[in-house]
């Protein structure tokens, strides 16, 4: 796609400039540096993840690849030890990983370009949004159920449960607010922008600001009406956004800006595969 470098570039300055935001606070409240280092890390990895996606991937294997994986990763953390009851993490070695901060933003556009509203779409959505409420995450599950709702809203196809279809994701983003979470607040993570306000009033309003960039992001990335590509941007961005504001409304992990390897990851893989389904004349070709 001949906008790939330019969709690059803009996510890539905004969503450094929120991690290094992010990092400068906690340098300056007194955080190891063996922790905050661990975001930028993060960062580059998931750049360069990102761009050997959209260089090399293939958009037929590389999109059901997101979806099978993806969907696979958030059953696997039900089977983990978990925290005070609540499972979300999946541990690699060493690693520590959010699967739903990491896999989420792929697996939108993964179903976007398989196309959500077919059998095997609507089955793995339901599968992903199930997981999601058992773990329980209130903010990936509202933010994963808006982009589902785009993505059926958006549907070329003319289905008559449509309402219903969107009525089940707002029953699911309901009842995920509604799951107790006991976890406490870990400050460089669910209150990093209390965090930035403390440093500096222009840190927290920088962050904020990039945050803000990275999370529309994609919607610079152009493609025709009904390719989806441009279905997947949106619903990515509104994903991105969802789970941006989420930690304003309870003590939800802040990405890009907060303490944590997963989102910056996310981000970029979720960006990397919507350019590489933007590069086929139809999308995927699957489904």
């Amino acid at each position: 796609m001949r906008d790939s470098t330019r969709s690059i570039v803009i996510f890539g300055v905004a969503s450094l400039v929120a991690v290094a935001a992010g990092c400068a606070a906690m340098a300056q409240s007194g955080v190891a540096p063996s922790s905050w280092l661990r975001s930028v890390v993060a960062w580059a990895v998931g750049a360069g993840l990102a761009s050997l996606l959209a260089r090399y991937g293939e958009p037929r294997s590389a999109s059901t690849g997101a979806v099978v994986l993806a969907t696979g990763a958030l059953v696997a953390t039900l089977f983990g030890a978990g925290v005070e009851g609540v499972h979300r993490w999946l541990d690699i070695g060493p690693l520590h990983i959010n699967a739903a901060a990491l896999l989420l933003p792929a697996l939108i556009v993964g179903l976007a370009a398989i196309r959500m509203t077919s059998p095997i779409g609507l089955v793995l959505t339901l599968i992903a949004a199930t997981v999601l409420l058992a773990q329980p995450d209130a903010s990936q599950l509202t933010s994963f159920a808006i982009a589902a709702s785009i993505l059926v809203a958006r549907s070329s196809v003319a289905l008559r449960w449509k309402p219903f279809a969107l009525l089940v994701a707002v029953v699911f983003a309901v009842a995920g607010w509604r799951r107790p979470d006991p976890l406490d607040p870990v400050a460089e993570v669910e209150q990093i922008f209390a965090m930035c306000l403390a440093v500096s009033p222009f840190l927290a309003l920088l962050a904020g600001l990039a945050l803000a960039a990275a999370a529309v992001a994609p919607l610079s990335v152009s493609t025709p009406a009904g390719h989806p590509a441009r279905d997947g941007a949106i619903a990515l961005s509104a994903y991105f956004v969802s789970v941006s504001i989420a930690p304003f409304l309870g003590w939800f992990p802040v990405p890009l800006v907060g303490l944590g390897m997963s989102f910056p990851v996310g981000f970029w893989l979720g960006l990397g595969l919507l350019l590489v389904i933007g590069r086929h004349p139809h999308g995927s070709g699957v489904g």
